[in-house]
């Protein structure tokens, strides 16, 4: 029986599958895709492979597996005989299934380490932009007062010299008139 997805919809679909057309018949290719278009189930490919992968040369002295561990093509797999033959998509082992949580987990431990350095560092920082913030404001509060009192005492001489001011334009007037 068919493996079951449920989608977010709560709608069931069987397991994925490959409609697999050998290099050799593209008008079966065509027809395969104008067919299973809207099946999402369904993935029409051409056959990839070219020839043997395994090369007689370069086997080692010693056989290191205790059996052949392909499995032998069967007649109706054998794109050499049909033109077509449907695979289901592969599906992870349990072990394969365990050793991605594991891996996941790990992964997630080491983003909530990251995080929660990330956060110290944004709290540190966070600290020291608000002592930065308090030194400021004291300092445009030390700088206000000192300008304030720079405009006093430049408001007193202005006062002191501007007596004497008045009295040399006067004496300076005097003299043009005079002349």
């Amino acid at each position: 029986m068919p493996e079951r997805i449920t989608t977010s919809d709560d709608q069931e679909l069987s397991a994925r599958y490959f409609f697999i057309v050998a290099r050799d018949r593209p008008d079966i290719l065509q027809q395969a895709r104008t067919r299973f278009h809207d099946d999402a189930r369904i993935e029409v490919i051409t056959d990839r492979r070219y020839g043997e992968r395994r090369s007689g040369r370069g086997r080692s002295i010693v056989e290191r597996r205790l059996r052949e561990r392909r499995k032998p093509v069967g007649l109706g797999s054998d794109l050499r005989v049909y033109p077509s033959v449907v695979a289901q998509k592969h599906r992870m082992s349990y072990a394969e299934l365990e050793e991605t949580i594991a891996s996941l987990s790990r992964q997630c431990d080491e983003l909530t380490t990251e995080n929660d350095r990330l956060c110290n560092d944004v709290a540190t920082l966070k600290g020291r932009l608000e002592a930065l913030m308090a030194l400021d404001a004291a300092r445009r509060t030390e700088v206000s007062v000192a300008l304030a009192e720079a405009e006093r005492a430049l408001s007193a001489i202005r006062d002191r010299a501007a007596p004497s001011i008045q009295v040399e334009a006067k004496s300076n007037d005097q003299d043009l008139r005079s002349a």
